[in-house]
């Protein structure tokens, strides 16, 4: 993601009133991102929707393919490390 980019989501943030930027207490060239209580609910919010739509998706798949899945992402994890 370019700078460019990042910039006019977080600015879009910005103006919805989801985030507030504060300047850092060690480095004045430092802006710390904070969200507000509206963003704490927003990201609340999509993070319940999101646990569900994966709760639906794990809940199709049978016990054996629920085991692939864990031994498949174990996987990864080990090639990709901590």
């Amino acid at each position: 993601m370019d700078a460019g980019y990042l910039s006019r989501i977080l600015g879009g943030f910005d103006r919805q009133g989801l985030i507030e930027k504060r300047i850092s207490d060690r480095d004045n060239r430092q802006i710390i991102l904070v969200l507000t209580d509206r963003g704490r609910e927003m990201f609340a919010a999509i993070n319940a929707r999101s646990r569900d739509e994966i709760a639906a998706m794990l809940g199709r798949l049978s016990n054996p393919e629920q085991a692939r899945l864990v031994a498949a992402l174990e996987t990864v994890e080990r090639l990709l490390g901590d």
